[in-house]
């Protein structure tokens, strides 16, 4: 599948050396903001050089879209925000320093979106001391340096080109550090092997592109480590974790220990990872389910609340111009689908005529929505959504599935598509 992405958008821009430039491996945008795929505004910070992030690189339509598309094959945050982006296209040119009025505001972008480390220097009210104030009201991260669990082996011409890096690979704000190459000299040319716990998960080849050999890495370790994250999130790592997080917030973890098990807290990163939703903002999580442990462990109703108290999170990915465009199941329709549950000894499942009427309501949509270029999300009842979502990924359509209560009030949503009977 990377594969076939490499050579739909990459192959046709070799000849773009500004292109390649932008995406050398000491010169690639920290963020991409975008209007859609309309504009598209690339933003470098080095706290060391730089009194803020300057502009990179910005594009309109085609050329927006190539910042883009080279943007997510190389793991950088794609941010969408039209009031900003436009401002910056309209008011600064490739190489300016944004303008102090915007150092709030892309601050907060840069503490949400990037691991950047900066170094706090003494001058009042600049990026940098905004950025790091930022950092200290916004997010602990579950970050792990867990290398023994992973294995990347190169053959020996990649080796001798990636050898001194390490990789740092985000999956939905869950991040492995300190991964680094080891040389297989059993390998042919341009090989490489992933091994997870010492199993052989991924064997492919570098395509030699513009894309460098560490950051084509950097993609197939990014989209085949989110396949195996129940293999790297173990009960070990989760204990390593609180443990660190205890420095900072003992009376939290206390609580935490107290209502659960370490099982219990894995199970509830798992859970949150099979969908996608981003485990960045952990200190909200932990302290819903500190709110919710003294009650009947029951784990559907605590990962539902759990969502709504990170719903900003999981809409987020999903907004187009400010907006959370969905489709809906009709109310008669959806009130039929749930009536139509079984509950057995095994838990609660949906009849399998109801499903393949859920799959062909569902195909219909999603080929509906196709020329609208969105990402398909389907808003449904809290009760069951999760059940639905699990006969909907049957499909492998990568629909995103949330209730009604996980949306913020202040986000607008606009219904694009509802389903009849």
């Amino acid at each position: 599948m990377l594969h076939h992405i490499l050579d739909k958008y990459i192959f046709s821009w070799l000849d773009n050396s500004k292109l390649r430039h932008i995406f050398s491996d000491n010169n690639k945008p920290d963020i991409i903001l975008t209007n859609k795929s309309d504009v598209a505004v690339a933003l470098k910070y080095n706290s060391k050089s730089m009194i803020a992030p300057i502009i990179l690189e910005k594009g309109r339509n085609t050329y927006a879209q190539k910042l883009i598309n080279i943007g997510k094959n190389s793991n950088i945050p794609i941010v969408d925000d039209k009031e900003l982006v436009n401002e910056l296209y309209s008011t600064l040119k490739s190489g300016q320093t944004i303008f102090y009025k915007h150092y709030n505001k892309i601050a907060r972008l840069y503490s949400k979106y990037t691991n950047l480390n900066i170094t706090r220097n003494e001058t009042i009210n600049s990026f940098d001391e905004i950025f790091e104030s930022q950092r200290l009201h916004t997010h602990e991260v579950l970050s792990l340096t867990i290398p023994e669990k992973i294995k990347l082996e190169v053959s020996s011409n990649i080796y001798s080109i990636v050898m001194n890096k390490y990789f740092k690979i985000n999956i939905c704000g869950f991040l492995l550090n300190n991964l680094k190459t080891e040389e297989n000299t059993n390998l042919k040319n341009d090989e490489y092997n992933i091994k997870v716990n010492g199993l052989l998960v991924k064997n492919g080849k570098i395509i030699y592109t513009f894309i460098e050999p560490f950051e084509q890495l950097s993609i197939f370790l990014t989209e085949c480590l989110k396949q195996h994250y129940k293999q790297l999130i173990g009960r070990d790592e989760i204990v390593y974790f609180l443990s660190q997080v205890k420095e900072k917030y003992p009376v939290l973890i206390n609580e935490i220990l107290k209502y659960y098990s370490i099982g219990e807290i894995r199970k509830v990163f798992h859970d949150l990872l099979e969908e996608d939703v981003s485990v960045q903002n952990i200190i909200t999580i932990l302290e819903t389910m500190a709110d919710f442990g003294n009650e009947e462990h029951n784990f559907n109703i605590i990962l539902e609340n759990l969502r709504k108290a990170i719903g900003r999170d999981i809409c987020l990915p999903y907004m187009h111009e400010n907006v959370l465009k969905v489709f809906v199941f009709e109310s008669s329709l959806e009130k039929t689908i749930n009536s139509n549950f079984v509950v057995t000894e095994n838990g609660k499942y949906l009849n399998d005529e109801y499903v393949k009427i859920v799959h062909e309501h569902v195909l219909k949509a999603v080929d509906s929505l196709k020329n609208k270029n969105l990402k398909p999300v389907l808003v449904y009842g809290q009760l069951n959504r999760k059940l639905i979502r699990n006969v909907i990924e049957k499909l492998d359509l990568g629909i995103a599935v949330i209730s009604a209560s996980e949306i913020p009030g202040d986000i607008r949503v606009e219904v694009v598509l509802e389903m009849r009977k």
